[in-house]
């Protein structure tokens, strides 16, 4: 008569052994369920050896830090290039623009002077022709040369990052 329904341990935890019907049996295990339910358990993974994995894990970021610190000197040397040869595209401009001034001038004033000559009737008509052909070709030139220093210019403050 020693059988399971008959000697269960109280579910105070005393670990009395007691004489017990089958009602208060199922009511035991009811009661057993429950606080196994309640029971939360802990899962510990923890490799003492990691065969390198860490260690691997490490130099590929610093692999990736320093691909990322080449990539950000290649940009920043690449910049100072291309600022560089804007500011000398600048500057070849910023020479022309007094040479192509000189040249107009001189080709309007050599224009006022065939033209009182022709005035005068001193020079053909063929010279001043030849002459404000000159002048607007000059011009021509000095617009030109206003333009390409202008637009070097452009070109130079947004490579500097200034539009």
């Amino acid at each position: 008569e020693d059988t399971l329904g008959h000697r269960l341990v109280h579910a105070d935890g005393r670990g009395h052994h007691a004489r017990a019907g089958v009602g208060q049996a199922q009511q035991f295990e009811r009661t057993l369920h429950a606080a196994v339910l309640a029971v939360a358990g802990v899962f510990v993974n923890w490799e003492p050896f990691d065969w390198g994995r860490r260690r691997n894990k490490v130099a590929e970021r610093a692999r990736a830090v320093d691909q990322a610190r080449s990539a950000a000197q290649q940009a920043r040397s690449q910049i100072a290039i291309e600022v560089g040869a804007k500011y000398r595209g600048w500057s070849e401009a910023a020479l022309l623009v007094p040479a192509a001034r000189t040249g107009y001038e001189a080709a309007r004033e050599q224009l006022r002077v065939t033209t009182n000559k022709y005035k005068d009737e001193a020079a053909l008509l063929k010279d001043l022709l030849q002459a404000q052909a000159r002048s607007s070709e000059a011009q021509f030139q000095y617009q030109q040369a206003l333009s390409s220093y202008w637009g070097a210019m452009a070109q130079l403050r947004r490579a500097m990052g200034d539009e």
